[in-house]
């Protein structure tokens, strides 16, 4: 299969089950990964969900809250490249993880720049901004939290007990 400067090219195709299947060729290696077409729900306890990457489904994909509750919540955020997510700051601490794609985070003055992989850790409070570099989606954890539950937690000062 013909392929340049190593990047891969995908395919998708929807399948009449409702399911959409999509290949992504690496080097003559078709990876294929079947998804539902259906809206997603709510997971709730001991449910299931797929944090593979989107691949060629990414610009069609929602970002999508897998799961919320009381004090957790955990959602796909999907950035196309050169898409913002304007400066921001929760109550709880919160962890981002890469699951595909590079993005740039601002925090404060400093820039961190997360790949397939990475996962940063952001104090409760701590300002914060994204811009994808290139078509991104991110597993993000927030621990939810009243800020008058934790003095200090809006300033990122607090430690959690």
């Amino acid at each position: 299969m013909e392929q340049s400067s190593g990047d891969a090219r995908e395919a998708a195709t929807k399948l009449k089950t409702g399911w959409l299947e999509t290949c992504i060729d690496v080097d003559g290696i078709c990876v294929r990964i079947r998804r539902s077409c259906m809206a997603i729900s709510h997971l709730s306890s001991g449910g299931v969900a797929s944090v593979l990457p989107l691949a060629a489904l990414l610009e069609q994909t929602p970002t999508t809250a897998l799961f919320k509750e009381k004090h957790l919540e955990v959602m796909r955020i999907v950035l196309p490249a050169g898409k913002r997510m304007p400066a921001h700051a929760v109550d709880g601490p919160i962890t981002v993880q890469c699951l595909e794609g590079e993005v740039d985070i601002g925090i404060g003055d400093a820039h961190r720049r997360l790949h397939v992989g990475d996962l940063i850790y952001l104090a409760g409070g701590a300002r914060h901004e994204l811009a994808a570099m290139r078509n991104s989606s991110l597993l993000v954890t927030v621990v939810l939290l009243d800020p008058r539950d934790v003095p200090g937690i809006a300033a990122g000062e607090a430690e959690l007990p």
